[in-house]
Formats: structure tokens, sequence, C-alpha cells
């Protein structure tokens, strides 16, 4: 702007306005002329004459030439473009022959822009004929499309010069034409650029560049957000591809271990059967039933299902419990208080095993019974399995100690089978879910389960869960 209106010695100033007339931008290229105008109407003011004025109009000594600037995608109006120039300029287009003639220009709402001399009085009746008495010959042109239009009045002593008058009003119409497609030009190219420049990197970017950076212009407008945009989106797009190929090497890996696997456990089966086999032929039988039930046991665990239903889970407890009874030589009562229906709720596995586990290392008593029993209801969309135990229980700073390993990201060593149930049942069901203790010392203790009830099948329910 700076390089094309410097030079202009017509044009006083030029004028951005945004349609919301929250932004404004001057930049005055004739301070002597401009700061009178500036003083006497203020930028609030000037605004508010603006808003309601024609495509050109007359401004104090000033012309003013509008243009608004509409979005290319939405024709929604973004602002507008005012240029303030000084309009003797059009005097000196008028031939010096020819300066006993009235030249005048009117915009839409009659307002007179420019006289060379003062109008007389001009009935619709006179401009119609083409004539006023006393005056000479009146000229109209047709309106433009900027909304203003010429008017010649030439005395009778004149006449002669009609022709040169006409082409002179001519050049000044399109003089004012070229000026208003100079604006829209100017700014309509500048936004062409940098689209441009966003469509070369969108280019880029669907051949597979993804470092592809656009250019962030100073300018806080759309398209500098699009390009700040873009620039984030590439940022995410390579994070993820990254993220996604480590996953993939990874799932590939524990696929090879998990095939690599396959052939030790059938191996050890195997092995743990022919060694029961003998065991019962020797007459051992408390060893060769702590072998068979080991070998369920490791059957279960090697099962690389995710999801099972309650009573799998439970089945599971029924052969771990029967193995330290055997180990320990103790009977351990397990009473069951489950509907049979809830029996079949898919569940997390190898959930309730390390609760029996932690039963026998610390609530168990040596010279008694100790009993262990299992619930399960269900309370509105949720889930409660409950485990209590009639043992030990466990002193009030070592329940502090558990809850706090709960809340915190790790436990203590001989807590890291709670902890690691509470995590566990967060990560696929949410954070409302989880594992709850409660104790009082001497009397037992009580481990509550919560999950989401479902009752839309199995397969349903394992594929929202992972799916969360």
């Amino acid at each position: 702007m700076r390089s094309y209106f410097t030079y202009d010695e017509d044009v006083i100033a030029v004028q951005l306005v945004s349609a919301d007339k929250e932004f404004t931008y001057t930049f005055p290229t004739n301070y002597g002329k401009w700061q009178p105008i500036f003083e006497k109407y203020g930028e609030k003011k000037l605004l508010q004459n603006v808003s309601h004025k024609e495509n050109v109009f007359r401004l104090g000594e000033s012309l003013v030439f509008k243009q608004v600037i509409n979005d290319p995608s939405t024709l929604q109006p973004l602002g507008t473009v005012l240029m303030y120039a000084d309009p003797e300029f059009l005097g000196d287009l008028i031939p010096k022959a020819k300066t006993e003639s009235t030249f005048a220009v009117h915009n839409r709402a009659k307002e007179t822009l420019y006289s060379n001399h003062t109008l007389p009085d001009i009935t619709p009746e006179d401009a119609e004929n083409g004539y006023r008495r006393g005056s000479g010959y009146i000229q109209t042109t047709e309106e433009q499309a900027s909304g203003v239009f010429g008017q010649v009045i030439i005395p009778e002593s004149q006449i002669g010069g009609i022709p040169v008058l006409q082409w002179t009003l001519f050049g000044v119409g399109v003089g004012l034409v070229l000026i208003s497609i100079a604006i829209n030009f100017f700014i309509s190219k500048r936004y062409s650029n940098r689209i441009q420049v966003i469509i070369n990197g969108m280019d880029q970017m669907e051949k597979g560049e993804l470092r592809a950076k656009l250019p962030v212009d100073e300018r806080e407008d759309e398209l500098t957000l699009i390009s700040q945009s873009f620039n984030k989106m590439g940022d995410s797009l390579n994070d993820y591809i990254k993220q996604v190929y480590t996953l993939e090497i990874e799932e590939q890996k524990a696929q090879l271990k998990a095939l690599q696997g396959q052939v030790e456990p059938h191996f050890l089966y195997n092995s743990l059967e022919a060694i029961r086999m003998h065991a019962r032929l020797e007459g051992a039988k408390v060893t060769s039933n702590m072998i068979y039930h080991l070998s369920t046991l490791l059957r279960y665990t090697a099962d690389n299902i995710e999801m099972v239903t309650l009573a799998d889970e439970v089945g599971y407890v029924r052969q771990y419990l029967q193995f330290m009874e055997l180990r320990y030589q103790q009977e351990v009562p397990f009473f069951l208080e489950v509907e049979e229906p809830l029996l079949e709720h898919p569940f997390l596995k190898f959930t309730l095993q390390p609760l029996v586990e932690n039963f026998f290392k610390y609530a168990r008593h040596e010279e008694k019974r100790t009993s262990l029993t299992f619930s399960a209801k269900r309370v509105g969309d949720v889930l409660k399995v409950r485990m209590r135990d009639d043992g030990l229980g466990i002193t009030d700073d070592k329940m502090r100690e558990i809850q706090s390993d709960l809340v915190g990201e790790k436990g203590e060593q001989g807590r890291i089978g709670l902890v690691n149930i509470h995590r566990r049942i967060q990560l696929y069901f949410g954070e409302q879910y989880g594992l709850a203790i409660t104790s009082i010392e001497g009397q037992g203790t009580e481990v509550t389960l919560r999950v989401p009830y479902t009752s839309q099948g199995r397969k349903n329910y394992v594929e929202n869960a992972f799916s969360r």
C-alpha cells in the first residue's frame, strides 16, 4: 500500500475497517490534509458516517471512495477499504478552454461530490430536456456501478466544445472505475498468494511429506489460523505414526514370543500328568492331587483370554484353594453366595486369585479353621463382587498404607497384587470402578471389586471393554 499510494499526491489517506468495526487501520499519505479531518470527526464518528454512506461520498473537503471486501468462499463481508482523496484532482481533468462550463460529480444520494462552479437549481424537467434557460445545455451521464454520475452544464457560448467535455467526463468515469479495480486487485492478489501457499503445503502433505510446514503470517486472520492448524496437524500425524509404528513392532514381538511359548506349556502339562500317574501308582494320593490341581491352574493361566465368566474365575479360585489346602494341610471352608445368572456375567481374569493368595499369607489362623466367603450382587449398573474372611484382620497403620497405595501409582512389596487388580479394573472400565478394602483387626477382612454390570452377553461386552 505504501509503494502504491505514497507517490499519489491526490490521495490523502487509505483506511481499512473490519466488518464489526472493532479493527481499523489508517495509512495517511498526506498528514497535512488528513489531520483536520481526523480532528474534526474523530475515529468513532468517522466510522459511524462511513457505515451509512454511499460507495463514493463527500466528507468535509475530501472525496471518499468506499469498497466493501467480501470473503470469496462465503461471500460474507470481511470489512471495508476507504480511500480519501482531494477532489481538486477532478478539476485538473477539465480543459482550460472549458473552464466556463460547470462540471459536477454526484453520487446515488444526489450528493454533490465535486463542482468547479456553483450549481444552479436544475429541475428534473430541465435535466430531461437537456437545457436550462439562462444556463445552457445540460448533459448527464449514466450512473456507474460505483453509484456516481457526472453532470455538465455548458454555456451556449461553449457549445462547440461539447464533444471534448463528454470525453473528459468519460475519462473521469473510467479513472474512477480503474481506481476501484486497482484496490480490489491489490487486496485479492495478496489473499490469492497466501491461499496458493496453503494449497502447495496440502499437496506436499498428500504426497507423504508430513514434515511440510506453512509460513505463519503476522496478521491474525483466518488464513493465519489455517496455517497454524495445518502445522499442528502435521506434528500430530508424525507423532501418531511413530506411536502406531512402535506398537506394531511390539505387537509382532509379542506374537512371536507367544508362538515360541506355545510349545513349552504342552510339554509341561504332559510331564506333570506323567508324574501324577506315577505318584498315583506309588500310592502318594496327596502328591497326585497336588499335581492335578497345579496342572489345572497352569492350564487356566496359560490361556491368553483377558475376559472370562464369573463362574470360570470362581472355578479357578476353587482349584487354587484346594491346592493350598493340600500344601498347608488345613481345610479352609469356602462359601459361595451368588445367584445362578450372575455366574455367567463377564469378568476380568486373574482378579480373585491374588485375594486368596493374600488370605493365605496374612489372614489365615494356623491354630483354627478360617473360612472364606465369596458373594456377588448387582447394585444398579454396578456388579459388586466381595471376598471376605474371618481371619486375623489388618491393623489401622497397615490399612492406611494400603489405602495410600491404591490412590498412588504403585504399591509396596506384598501389596502389589491389590494395586494391580485395582489398576487393571480402572484401565478396562474407567476410574469410577476398582477395588476397596475394609478390615477390623482380629475379626477379618473384606475386599470389594466394583465393575460395570451388563446384560449384552459376553462377546459384546468384551468388545466394548476393549474399545474403551
